[in-house]
């Protein structure tokens, strides 16, 4: 998030619908390794909404976490609704 203009961050995670929205945006179901995310176009989030992979770039890969596979990404993710 560190990608966002100044005080995007404190407007976004503002609202609990928007802050929510958000953190399951970045979660999909499964562990999923940055090879899979990067042979893939699409992911389904934890939303339920289509995660377009096609130009994501991974930064930090497979770091292992108690509930799945953490990645670091190049870009802000933010759904469309």
């Amino acid at each position: 998030f560190k990608k966002l203009p100044e005080g995007a961050w404190k407007a976004l995670f503002a609202e609990k619908a928007k802050r929510t929205a958000i953190l399951r945006y970045h979660g999909v179901p499964g562990r999923v390794t940055a090879a899979e995310i990067l042979s893939s176009q699409t992911l389904k989030t934890a939303s339920g909404q289509d995660l377009p992979t096609g130009d994501l770039g991974v930064v930090r890969a497979d770091i292992p976490a108690g509930n799945g596979i953490v990645h670091v990404v190049d870009k802000v993710l933010l759904p469309a609704r």
